[in-house]
């Protein structure tokens, strides 16, 4: 339910848009942290626990971007390029449970696509598994089509609104 006052939701395109432009600032993040990551501990392609502890230390660099950048404005660079803002159902700004819940449906939603990528590239009869990720992972995005707000599924569930911000002129 968009609040009372009307705050315009951001059109889809812009926030499919932004989600690619995200995309490519998360690539810069996830690099970073994986530098950062090697530098403290060389040995990380030796050791599958290690290799785990990379994993969990992207993870946490990527909440700790969108965390910073909702708590602070409601916005990702990409969120600023394309006037988007995050906020809750009154138009407030996020808290941490907001983002945090925010952030583990996404990661539900993404988590299963690259193990079904690698499973499909070594089993090419099995290809419908990594089909299958594909529409698992693309469903809470088109949930916009079908919602009656055109809002994403983690959007819907959360209780968040994308909305478009105002240009000051």
């Amino acid at each position: 339910m968009i609040p009372s006052y009307e705050l315009k939701p951001a059109a889809r395109w812009r926030r499919l848009v932004c989600l690619v432009y995200d995309s490519l600032l998360l690539a810069a993040v996830i690099f970073v942290a994986g530098m950062l990551f090697q530098l403290v501990i060389p040995a990380v392609s030796q050791s599958q626990p290690l290799r785990y502890g990379l994993f969990l230390f992207w993870l946490s660099a990527v909440y700790g971007y969108f965390a910073r950048c909702w708590i602070r404005s409601g916005q990702t660079l990409a969120m600023k390029t394309w006037r988007i803002r995050l906020v809750t159902q009154e138009g407030c700004m996020l808290g941490f449970r907001q983002i945090t819940y925010r952030f583990l449906i996404v990661l539900i939603a993404a988590l299963p696509l690259l193990p079904a990528v690698m499973w499909a590239k070594h089993n090419p009869a099995e290809r419908w598994v990594s089909w299958l990720a594909m529409i698992w992972f693309a469903f809470p995005y088109l949930w916009a089509f079908l919602d009656k707000e055109k809002q994403f599924l983690h959007d819907r569930l959360v209780g968040t609104y994308l909305v478009a911000v105002e240009t000051k002129a």
